[in-house]
């Protein structure tokens, strides 16, 4: 797997071993950045069930400021370090892994105070894990209203178009893996 574009574009990544990481595809990945393309630079970013890194890692080759990376699994918490390591990245640029239960570390994230302005939610296929993330995204307040959420998921499975104050924006599919857009709708209020 490499990196598709940006500054570090070319550059090979690291996966972690086992069969249960499902990489997102290249070409996916391709066609989410040329999606948010202007919505990258500058942002920071997080990057749920995380893996490899190679969504936060892709973000950050295209001028993201800043990317959080969290993952439970302790083989992919070291993939995303080496694939950290080996890129030539600004002093400015903050990086904060954790290695974590994912709903208990978007609490934890909450009580530091961090915003994010690109959400990516990656999550096992075949289950219930968006509308849970998205409901605990919804409750604690780690992103804003210009902010977006992105999750990754097998195509057939069927993911809700409102959570609490999330809605829909915008929904695509490549191949097997559909890609579901959320933003807080304009019409609700941040939670206090």
């Amino acid at each position: 797997m490499r990196i598709i574009g940006g500054e570090f574009r070319g550059r090979r990544l690291e996966m972690p071993k086992g069969a249960d990481v499902r990489p997102t595809p290249d070409k996916v990945r391709e066609a989410l950045f040329n999606i948010i393309k202007t919505r990258v630079e500058g942002e920071s970013v997080l990057d749920l069930f995380a893996g490899s890194g190679a969504l936060g890692i892709e973000a950050l080759s295209r001028g993201a400021s800043s990317a959080t990376f969290v993952d439970i699994k302790r083989r992919c918490i070291e993939t995303i370090r080496k694939n950290i390591k080996g890129l030539p990245l600004d002093s400015d640029i903050e990086i904060r892994i954790y290695q974590s239960d994912t709903l208990k570390a978007i609490k934890k994230l909450n009580d530091s105070k961090i915003r994010f302005g690109l959400l990516f939610l990656d999550p096992p296929y075949y289950g219930e894990w968006v509308k849970k993330c998205l409901i605990y995204l919804d409750r604690y307040d780690i992103f804003n209203h210009s902010s977006l959420i992105i999750c990754e998921h097998f195509k057939k499975d069927i993911v809700p178009d409102k959570v609490g104050s999330l809605g829909v924006m915008r929904k695509v599919v490549y191949g097997d893996t559909g890609l579901t857009f959320y933003t807080r709708r304009r019409d609700e209020p941040s939670p206090s």
